[in-house]
């Protein structure tokens, strides 16, 4: 028996304002294999989508972190990231089984995944994810006092996005013409979209880059981070990691980028105090100067299309390099390769989060010891 599911994709006669001739290209998008925790508030953001084709389809955007085990910033070690997560398990009849009934097959694993993630006494506590990047609306705010009136609320903020997924599924079982249910389609959809323009504007919701996690690209899993406290031995960092009984420093984490980048000729992030272009990471009076060298770029989304908000590289010298010849350092050859390229191949990269706005927003970073450009 088929279960009720409101956000199922539903094929409509609609389509999107589309802005220019859409390019053709080789599969371009930004490939990620990530690792990440959950944290200890949750956050929802349901959101809904058209095809070029008018379907219209729902996501759950998941806050979770993603950890830093080298970083001696604090705030940098577990940083917010929103994963959107596909709603829709794709159900289909395939045919008789052997008692004669029909067999349901599901195609994305993921909405149940989530399911099993997030339930309340879940013993998962994070997921590998694989997916892509995008650049989407996400909640500023989660509990901020000093902006109150920005913070996210699953509860209230989700309404909108469940009356349309509810409105949707109810069309077919009214008995409309073609004509009144495409009027009925296109109502619901324009005020699922005034009501996140609404939200835009006042500031709740703010642009940032996302993963969006592949159809069988969810793995909940149990693992451990530099800042994993826990009364199981075993998943608990200080007893795990850089004590006199581990001849482990930090914890092993799964985190690979592949992305096909275009590299601006930005000074500097506008959205933080950050400088691109060769810097020194060495404090003062240090016997060696070692150096990172950092761009702007702009990696190419799930769909293939350049995304709308930056990303930044960094290469920097590592402990095995720092005796190379002066303009033979890691940091200056990628200087020179900026210098001289508009678009690089990176492979092998981290991805970290750096400062943004505040809140949950950040800016992705590629870089990593074994980034290749």
């Amino acid at each position: 028996m088929k279960k009720y599911n409101p956000f199922i994709s539903k094929k409509t006669p609609l389509r999107p304002a589309l802005f220019g001739k859409q390019e053709r290209r080789a599969r371009v998008a930004t490939e990620v294999m990530l690792q990440v925790f959950k944290p200890s508030t949750n956050v929802d953001r349901i959101i809904a989508t058209m095809s070029n084709n008018g379907v219209i389809s729902f996501f759950l955007l998941k806050a979770m972190h993603v950890a830093n085990s080298k970083t001696n910033n604090t705030s940098l070690s577990l940083r917010p990231i929103l994963l959107s997560i596909p709603l829709d398990p794709k159900e289909y009849e395939a045919g008789k089984n052997g008692n004669g009934a029909t067999r349901i097959v599901y195609n994305n694993s993921a909405p149940h995944m989530a399911k099993l993630l997030f339930a309340e006494k879940s013993p998962y506590n994070s997921a590998i994810v694989s997916g892509s990047i995008a650049s989407q609306y996400i909640p500023h705010y989660i509990s901020d006092k000093e902006n109150a009136e920005l913070n996210w609320d699953n509860r209230v903020h989700n309404n909108h996005a469940k009356v349309l997924a509810a409105e949707l599924s109810a069309l077919d079982s009214k008995n409309l013409t073609e004509a009144d249910k495409a009027q009925a389609y296109e109502t619901h959809w324009n005020n699922y979209q005034a009501a996140e323009k609404a939200l835009i504007a006042k500031g709740i919701l703010v642009p940032n880059m996302i993963i969006v996690v592949d159809n069988e690209g969810l793995v909940p899993t149990v693992s451990i981070n530099q800042e994993s406290t826990s009364s199981n031995q075993f998943l608990d960092a200080k007893t795990v990691f850089g004590n006199e009984n581990s001849t482990a420093t930090y914890a092993p984490l799964i985190n690979k980028v592949h992305s096909i980048v275009d590299i601006s000729d930005a000074a500097f992030d506008t959205n933080s105090d950050w400088v691109y272009g060769l810097n020194s990471l060495s404090p003062e009076g240090s016997t060696r100067n070692i150096q990172a060298t950092s761009t702007e770029v702009y990696g190419y989304d799930f769909i293939n299309q350049k995304a709308a908000l930056p990303m930044r590289v960094v290469v920097s010298d590592s402990y095995t390099n720092m005796n190379a010849k002066p303009g033979e350092t890691r940091s200056e050859r990628f200087l020179e390769f900026c210098e001289e390229n508009t678009q690089a191949e990176i492979s092998n990269a981290e991805l970290t989060l750096g400062f943004a706005k505040g809140g949950l927003t950040s800016i992705f970073s590629l870089g990593g010891d074994n980034i290749v450009y």
